[in-house]
């Protein structure tokens, strides 16, 4: 009985704790990154996650190895080159859908030989390479400090949901300066859940944050390298405005899908 008593303490102690760490980053995390964005700032606030996840740490006493910056190449190997592969499928496939299903409105440039298409996207990941380390700042706070925390208090499922919220919710001063706010406000929140799923069994999988993020920055920079060969007719928006941004998720419902059953099966 006394054991179990302790053990209760115990949980209580450690929930107060997490939920402390929590309100600490989200307090420092959202509003700083939302000044930043309504400054107009948009390459430093990407370090915003890394330095509250850091303070937070500091202020509570919490290891800085927790948050999983370092690689681990020693038999993660395979995890890093899925990540490589994962980015590139995901920011590739989604998007080679539109010729595919609007062939008449949805093609590709007279100049878009197989060879250029390559090295341009070989170009825009070199590109993205660079951007990898601002990402980088992001995966430390999302990954590194934020999912484990929220897995603790209420589970994989409604962790990898909150986490997208809140992802989500971080760009909103960005957001509020778009067109169309519901849309890519829906489209984003989809994507931030889905991609959680392959960003943390990436995670997992290498114990590091580096996976997550060469992930983030392929699917950054590698679309951009498809649609410049394409030639897209405005009334295919027009008249499948919903429909073409929740397509080119179809790629990661299928990896998500399948990484969110190995979270769930603990399969790292």
């Amino acid at each position: 009985m006394i054991n179990k008593e302790n053990t209760e303490n115990s949980q209580k102690t450690e929930r107060r704790t997490v939920i402390k760490q929590l309100v600490f980053f989200l307090l420092i995390c959202l509003p700083v990154t939302w000044i930043l964005n309504l400054l107009g700032d948009t390459m430093l606030f990407a370090f915003i996650p890394a330095i509250a996840a850091t303070l937070t740490c500091l202020i509570t006493k919490v290891k800085l190895r927790e948050l999983k910056m370092f690689p681990k190449f020693k038999g993660h190997i395979k995890i890093y080159l899925f990540a490589i592969l994962c980015g590139v499928f995901l920011s590739v496939f989604g998007n080679l859908l539109l010729p595919v299903c609007f062939p008449k409105v949805a093609v590709f440039g007279e100049e878009a030989s197989l060879v250029v298409v390559v090295l341009s996207i070989f170009l825009f990941t070199a590109i993205g390479t660079i951007q990898f380390f601002i990402l980088m700042g992001e995966e430390i706070g999302w990954m590194g400090f934020l999912f484990p925390r929220m897995e603790k208090l209420c589970g994989t499922t409604l962790a990898l949901v909150l986490t997208g919220v809140i992802r989500t919710i971080w760009h909103l001063a960005l957001l509020v300066q778009m067109e169309d706010f519901l849309l890519n406000f829906a489209t984003l929140l989809l994507s931030n859940i889905l991609l959680g799923a392959i960003l943390d069994w990436v995670t997992k999988a290498s114990d590091s944050v580096i996976p997550a993020s060469v992930i983030h920055v392929l699917t950054n920079a590698v679309p951009s390298a498809v649609l410049g060969f394409m030639v897209i007719d405005e009334t295919l928006y027009q008249a499948n405005y919903w429909g073409i941004y929740f397509m080119t998720l179809i790629p990661s419902v299928i990896v998500a899908g399948v990484c969110y059953w190995m979270l769930v099966k603990k399969k790292y």
